[in-house]
């Protein structure tokens, strides 16, 4: 499988739970060290998943797309978990779908696991056309090309919603995205410049 789609999750506690995070991480780093993406819905409790008591797993751990869902008026859905962790949003509310009981039963739901997907399918769509690209430059291009949208006030914890066409045609550079740094062994969260 060149890309896994995880309509599903749970909570964890990292302050008790980092030893079971850690190995899921480590199955998600081997997956990526394999060439495949994956890509995860952020959940549907309206949380802020970068919180360490409510990670929702697999979507809070690195190196994946983690999908929230948006709504027919490109607003973030009432129920959609949020934050930082939160790649790009996708359709997730009255999508008509196949439902249960029964083979032959149709209605309309609503969820990140029905946004997750969608997006996947965009991703999908990006490598067909960028095969030599690494999933991490799949992440950045959907991320880079996501419409400004879903909540164009707090772009920190609500970033935009999957924008098919202009992941395929606008030229970015995916590139590198930092995630931290350090100087002589110790870390900061800004750089000190003297004149």
């Amino acid at each position: 499988a060149k890309i896994i789609n995880c309509s599903w999750g749970g909570y964890v506690d990292m302050r008790t739970d980092a030893p079971y995070v850690a190995y899921l991480q480590n199955i998600i780093n081997t997956a990526i060290d394999n060439g495949v993406l994956i890509v995860a819905a952020s959940g549907n409790d309206h949380l802020d998943i970068d919180v360490d008591s409510i990670h929702f797993v697999p979507a809070s751990l690195k190196n994946i797309l983690t999908v929230g869902a948006s709504t027919e008026t490109d607003v973030s859905a009432s129920f959609s978990n949020y934050g930082k962790t939160v790649g790009v949003y996708a359709p997730g509310t009255n999508i008509f779908s196949t439902d249960f009981p029964g083979d032959q039963v149709y209605n309309f739901s609503g969820g990140t696991s029905f946004a997750c997907p969608l997006a996947a399918g965009v991703a999908g769509l990006v490598w067909a056309k960028n095969p030599t690209w690494t999933s991490q430059f799949v992440i950045r291009q959907m991320i880079e090309t996501a419409d400004n949208v879903v909540n164009p006030a707090n772009r920190v914890k609500y970033w935009g919603r999957v924008n098919e066409y202009s992941t395929l045609t606008k030229v970015t550079v995916p590139g590198i995205k930092s995630t931290g740094f350090s100087a002589a062994g110790v870390g900061s969260g800004r750089v000190a410049c003297s004149e």
